[in-house]
């Protein structure tokens, strides 16, 4: 009997691009993924990839995305729930992602997010794609929280780094996790030894968010059945510009797991 094999794409901003590599690896080995999960990078990487994008499409959209970085980010608002208005970043990702709905993609997909009010996960796999990847990704204060239904949503890296266990409530057989935000990747760039440049407030926000996910990731991967763990600790949270260096080391991570999973 064929066994459902899951795959769960974490959180990790510009390191997250490291998931662009694991696919492109297991479409070499002719590895089927029967879903996917995702956070934050890994939610938008994991959408585009269950509608049916190709890896190199998935990259296209991507480093585009990482050109346009300071476009999207530049849309200031007189602060109330946030610094950035959201509206750039909103278009973008319908755009890279499309109308669709969950229930037309081509494999299972669910993505997490934070419900702000509760502190909890909010597993999110109805509705249009788009909206529901833009509550993962929100970064508080930075963009604003996304309301779906009753909930006010945020980057769900905060609660749910890696969406393990959602793969196994939606029938997963064999879970691969993906994990660019374990402790040695978090802690990477944001070195401060007194003379050297205070970090941005963007790198801030996302070192903030990923050392509050830290805890909850050990939990996250207990039920993974694999663990990919490429080495993306030397790029920075925002450096988009080193797309083909995370690709690379996802590729290699992979590799070095593939007897794993073939096993």
């Amino acid at each position: 009997m064929h066994k459902k094999v899951g795959l769960a794409l974490s959180s990790g901003a510009a390191r997250g691009l490291a998931h662009i590599g694991v696919l492109a690896g297991l479409k070499d080995h002719d590895i089927h993924i029967d879903m996917i999960t995702g956070t934050s990078m890994g939610a938008f990487i994991a959408a585009m990839y269950a509608r049916g994008e190709e890896v190199e499409g998935i990259k296209r959209v991507v480093s585009d995305l990482g050109q346009k970085r300071l476009s999207l980010l530049f849309d200031p608002v007189l602060p109330r729930s946030s610094l950035i208005r959201g509206r750039k970043m909103a278009e973008e990702v319908r755009s890279a992602i499309g109308d669709i709905r969950f229930s037309e993609l081509n494999i299972p997909f669910a993505c997490s997010a934070t419900d702000l009010a509760q502190g909890r996960t909010v597993v999110i796999d109805e509705g249009p794609v788009w909206e529901a990847v833009m509550a993962s990704i929100s970064i508080p204060i930075l963009l604003p929280p996304v309301r779906l239904k009753r909930h006010l949503l945020v980057d769900g890296g905060i609660t749910n780094p890696i969406p393990v266990a959602t793969l196994k409530d939606m029938g997963a057989d064999v879970v691969i996790a993906v994990d660019t935000v374990s402790r040695e990747n978090a802690l990477g760039d944001m070195i401060f030894d007194g003379n050297s440049k205070p970090p941005n407030i963007f790198n801030i926000a996302f070192q903030t968010i990923n050392l509050v996910g830290c805890q909850a990731l050990k939990n996250s991967v207990v039920d993974a059945d694999i663990v990919i763990k490429p080495r993306v600790n030397q790029i920075g949270w925002i450096d988009f510009k080193s797309i083909d260096d995370c690709i690379a080391e996802g590729r290699l991570a992979l590799e070095k797991s593939i007897d794993r999973i073939n096993g």
